[in-house]
């Protein structure tokens, strides 16, 4: 019960970063976007 519980928490995550991640694509410029995303992977 305990494992379906987080892959339901972690599906609900990566839908969520997926939808803020196309909010952010659709209001910032994209070599800005890229910045911010290296620096997160790099952060991580």
């Amino acid at each position: 019960m305990t494992s379906s519980r987080s892959l339901k928490i972690t599906t609900l995550l990566v839908h969520y970063r997926y939808y803020v991640t196309k909010k952010i694509n659709n209001e910032i410029p994209r070599n800005k976007i890229k910045r911010l995303l290296y620096f997160r992977a790099n952060n991580i």
